[in-house]
Formats: structure tokens, sequence, C-alpha cells
């Protein structure tokens, strides 16, 4: 849930209806071998648009709140959203 209303889904769709999306992304997983078990370092990457230049900070503040990220900031190729790209890192057990 998130406070704004943003729509979330994972990956990557079509935004056809004028709303505010959060998409979540699997970029790569590495392994990092400990012991004789293992666990994954994976790299994601949250795209958050939105048609309103606040509600995108807002959106950005939100979730940084919960995992520290680089954030880029720009417009959507299609001119009528902000887009902010917030990449990071994962720990995740075996």
């Amino acid at each position: 849930s998130n406070p704004l209303g943003f729509h979330f889904d994972l990956g990557d769709k079509e935004m056809n209806n004028g709303e505010d999306y959060i998409f979540l992304d699997y970029l790569s997983d590495r392994l990092v071998g400990f012991d004789n078990f293992g666990g994954y370092k994976t790299s994601i990457q949250i795209t958050i648009y939105s048609k309103d230049f606040l509600k995108r900070k807002q959106a950005v503040s939100y979730v940084r709140k919960f995992i520290p990220m680089s954030i880029e900031y720009q417009g959507s190729a299609e001119g009528n959203y902000f887009e902010a790209i917030l990449r990071g890192e994962i720990i995740l057990n075996g």
C-alpha cells in the first residue's frame, strides 16, 4: 500500500489511464557466497511516473524510507509524466 494511491505493478506495462504509477523491476542477481551457503545481491529498479511534479517527489520520499537508492529525475518519453528512476541493491538469502 502507499499513501498517495499510486498504481503498483511488477515489471512494466503500458500506462493508459492517466494515473500515477510505481513499477518494480529486477535487473540482476549476483551470488554472494559464504560458508556452505549463499545469498544473492539483487539489483532492483523502481520507476515512479506521476502527472504531478510534487506528487512524484512525495512518492520518492516514501520509497526512500524503506531502502536507500540512487535516483535519476527526468520527464517521460511521451512528455506527459514526471519520472523518477530509483536503483539499488538488496540481499536475498539462498
